[in-house]
């Protein structure tokens, strides 16, 4: 886990700024984690960029909750201003799960924003998109409701990887850090109902002159993973990249794969610009 102080936005965001050299990256988590979750991604990809994630108004370092509204465009809002304060015109964006979402309103917002587009296990939206299996519900809920970091965890294991995927006490420890921090259960109820409120399905086509990478990792319970095979029949001109053995958590479970993935990317679309 970086030990880097947390700078704070204009907002109350706690976000991390890591790489001195190099494109910029921007790293946006999904519902009720932490972004100290991309920390495997950080790590590597800020050896030869500068990267930046940060924690979701009301987790983790953040300003909590109060009575503010939590929408889709103000979760792109929030990504943008950090992106002004830190005098970035453009990055690399990258998301995961409702962070995909986020992702996917920024590039239709702000296109000049994007280097390229990188899509992690998320959906385009609309309420068939959100009928996840009946283990990723169940463990979605015993997340929601944990009383502890070790309940949360447990929950969080069935919920993110595939049944028979092994972990040793370290990778538990480490996942316990991370992972293990309970979001409040407003925060999480009002990022679900955005989640609900998601649908950029009609919208889609107007991206054809991004270069987007969409990532399926083919064991989700949480997202279904024909929904990142629909976003890749929108969004034209979009690569499809497949993870055969990992499920929702896959930056965690495949961090080598998706990290050189990304980084080929990022090559690819510097090198010509």
């Amino acid at each position: 886990m970086t030990t880097q102080t947390a700078m704070y936005s204009q907002h109350g965001l706690a976000y991390w700024k890591l790489g001195k050299q190099g494109t910029p990256i921007v790293l946006i988590m999904g519902i009720g984690m932490s972004g100290m979750a991309w920390e495997l991604q950080s790590n590597e990809l800020s050896k030869n960029h500068q990267v930046m994630f940060f924690d979701h108004l009301g987790l983790g370092l953040s300003a909590p909750l109060k009575n503010q509204k939590i929408t889709m465009q103000r979760m792109t809002e929030h990504v943008l201003q950090i992106m002004d304060e830190l005098s970035w015109n453009n990055a690399h964006i990258v998301g995961i799960s409702m962070g995909g979402m986020i992702a996917q309103h920024l590039a239709l917002l702000a296109p000049q924003r994007v280097r390229t587009l990188n899509l992690i296990a998320t959906t385009a939206g609309g309420l068939s998109a959100f009928i996840p299996t009946w283990k990723g519900l169940s463990a979605f809920a015993k997340v929601t409701f944990a009383s502890n970091g070790h309940q949360r965890l447990q929950a969080l294991q069935q919920l993110l990887f595939p049944d028979g995927y092994q972990f040793n006490q370290i990778s538990l420890t480490h996942l316990l850090e991370v992972y293990g921090v309970q979001a409040a259960q407003k925060t999480l109820l009002k990022q679900l109902i955005a989640i609900l409120k998601h649908d950029t399905r009609d919208k889609l086509q107007k991206l054809s002159g991004i270069f987007t990478q969409i990532h399926c990792p083919d064991q989700d319970v949480v997202i279904a993973p024909g929904q990142n095979l629909i976003l890749n029949q929108l969004i034209p001109n979009s690569t499809l990249v497949h993870y055969t053995e990992s499920g929702h958590g896959v930056i965690y479970q495949d961090a080598q794969k998706v990290n050189q993935n990304l980084e080929n990317t990022f090559s690819s679309y510097d090198d010509e610009n």
